[in-house]
């Protein structure tokens, strides 16, 4: 006959058995960084940039055009988010966005951690927001229109564009077609020297802005999402070209 379990033995495999069937603790968000990726199941475009922090009980980051902040409340996995203000700006394009994210924050009421991924769940167990680690954009595939070189405005009517596709952009320097390889590491980004078409085109400041434009893309050494469009930084980290989708 095989002896009987002592009582501590017993004792030792009913802790045992509690230990594996208790759920592991949520993890803190304090101190944390994150950049959104998904909104109520719809993938952001490239050109919205979300990010969110939480630290000491206090919530914020930068929404496609705005700053924001907000308490929030963490108990275990419950997560709530008091009322978010923010600055007034306004910027074209973006701003459905930074509204559908201002209203998705005041339905969390938890949040779920898988890997890199962080999910904000509303009442429903739905995640209403998605969010990974902050990383740059990757501009392979994209194409934007040229609004700004330095300070210069790009007039109604006049044609500039860059597309990125394969390590070459392409597009129209406001007269000419023009043309250069680049290369992306993270947010650092180069040009190549520049080829182009050699038309003239009389309307006043076209070729001027032209020149400039293909002069500043020698200065990029970064770039940022901004306000609903694309920044090329120069090494001071101030914008030499403004894009928008």
């Amino acid at each position: 006959m095989k002896p009987a379990l002592s009582v501590f033995s017993l004792f030792f495999l009913f802790g045992t058995l509690l230990a594996g069937c208790a759920g592991t603790a949520a993890p803190t968000l304090d101190g944390t960084r994150w950049q959104l990726v998904e909104m109520k199941g719809t993938k952001l475009p490239l050109h919205v940039l979300i990010t969110l922090s939480f630290e000491k009980g206090q919530a914020g980051g930068s929404g496609p055009c705005n700053g924001y902040g907000s308490e929030y409340t963490q108990d275990g996995a419950n997560l709530s988010f008091g009322q978010v203000v923010s600055t007034l700006m306004y910027c074209d394009g973006v701003m459905d966005y930074e509204v559908g994210y201002t209203d998705a924050l005041g339905t969390v009421e938890s949040f779920r951690l898988e890997g890199d991924l962080l999910r904000l769940l509303d009442e429903s167990g739905s995640a209403v927001l998605v969010f990974g680690k902050p990383q740059a954009a990757n501009l392979d595939g994209s194409s934007w229109k040229v609004t700004m070189v330095g300070e210069t405005v790009v007039p109604e009517g006049v044609e500039a564009s860059m597309g990125f596709a394969g390590g070459e952009i392409t597009g129209k320097a406001g007269c000419n077609n023009y043309f250069a390889g680049y290369s992306q590491e993270g947010a650092g980004l180069r040009f190549g020297a520049a080829g182009s078409t050699k038309m003239y085109c009389g309307e006043e400041g076209v070729m001027g802005l032209e020149t400039a434009f293909l002069g500043s893309l020698e200065k990029v050494r970064s770039f940022e999402i901004q306000m609903g469009g694309l920044a090329l930084l120069d090494e001071a980290g101030v914008a030499v070209v403004y894009l928008e989708p």
